[in-house]
């Protein structure tokens, strides 16, 4: 290759090479090739933002930091000035946070919208401000899962102080370190338990005492020994009535099979009389015989009478008259 063929692809590369950065510069934002309008914000610290970080409205690209800088005077000790594109709009009450890049490893301007829009927009001219700390989404992440996780274990807890405050309340009043409402203390309590241990121990000391205890023991023992014999004596009296009841059971069935035994043969001897059969059916269906029967008793009455006056006759003139012709 000749010295001019050499310098012609040199050329050329150098060329290739120019465009490419160019392009690169371009992608990332570093080369300015349309209108932008400025956004201000004031900060006590970057976060991690620096001039070659993105801006990012809900996650869209919508331009770059221009510059970070301190300022000297006022409550701010950072301003960061955006260059956002002329075609964002970007709509009032956003919060400014920062968020990591995984590539970069820097810091990006996040823009979050709030989460009731009234439409209204922040101006273009230049005079648009952001007032306050910028956050990390990371530790806002955190905090909201910390938050969501255990919220309710701490408002729980929280109830729980609230409920359990009254005890605490009477328990230093108990102990004498709350405001005295006239009750006892802690002190009286325990001069009272005192108190009462030393009864109980002279009591247990006097032998009379003791005596009388022994002898209540004894004798409640015996009260006892007395309740269980008779508790024995009333079982065997149940055993005793149960084996005597099968028996009286057995005789009253034997009774009542031979009454409705004579029950039916009362019932037989009636048909047999109600049909008019033997002496004492013919007596109760046949009148005639009924009727000869009263005639013959009247008969037997006469004679009978007769037979009195023939006796009396007999012992006032004796049997001569009786032989004589």
């Amino acid at each position: 290759m000749n010295a001019k063929n050499r310098d012609a692809l040199i050329g050329i590369c150098a060329i290739a090479a120019i465009v490419s950065m160019i392009v690169l510069l371009q992608l990332f934002g570093e080369i300015d090739t349309s209108n932008r309008w400025r956004l201000t914000l004031l900060t006590p610290a970057t976060s991690g933002i620096g001039d070659s970080s993105r801006v990012l409205l809900d996650g869209v690209h919508i331009g770059g930091i221009e510059r970070v800088e301190t300022v000297a005077t006022g409550p701010w000790g950072v301003r960061i000035v955006a260059a956002i594109d002329e075609n964002a709009l970007i709509p009032q009450g956003v919060e400014a946070l920062s968020v990591m890049s995984l590539l970069t490893g820097s810091a990006n301007l996040y823009l979050e919208s709030p989460t009731v829009r009234t439409g209204a927009t922040m101006p273009i001219d230049g005079t648009a401000e952001l007032v306050g700390p910028i956050d990390s989404t990371a530790i806002r992440d955190i905090t909201l899962a910390i938050d969501k996780r255990i919220g309710p274990a701490l408002a729980a807890i929280d109830e729980l102080g609230q409920a359990w405050a009254p005890v605490g309340d009477g328990v230093a009043m108990l102990l004498g370190q709350g405001e005295q409402t006239g009750g006892p203390d802690l002190g009286a309590v325990v001069r009272r338990a005192d108190e009462v241990l030393a009864a109980a121990q002279s009591w247990l000391e006097d032998p009379d005492l003791r005596r009388e205890a022994s002898e209540f023991m004894h004798m409640a023992l015996a009260g006892v020994d007395r309740a269980v014999t008779a508790l024995e004596s009333f079982d065997g009296m149940i055993q005793t009535l149960d084996t005597e009841s099968s028996t009286v059971g057995a005789e009253l069935a034997n009774a009542g099979r031979a009454f409705s035994a004579a029950l039916h043969q009362a019932s037989g001897i009636m048909t047999v009389l109600s049909e008019g059969q033997g002496t004492a059916g013919q007596l109760l269906t046949n009148p005639d015989l009924y009727n000869r029967l009263g005639e013959t008793a009247k008969q037997l009455e006469r004679l009978a009478e007769s037979m009195r006056l023939m006796v009396e006759q007999i012992r006032e003139e004796g049997v001569g008259p009786l032989i004589s012709p």
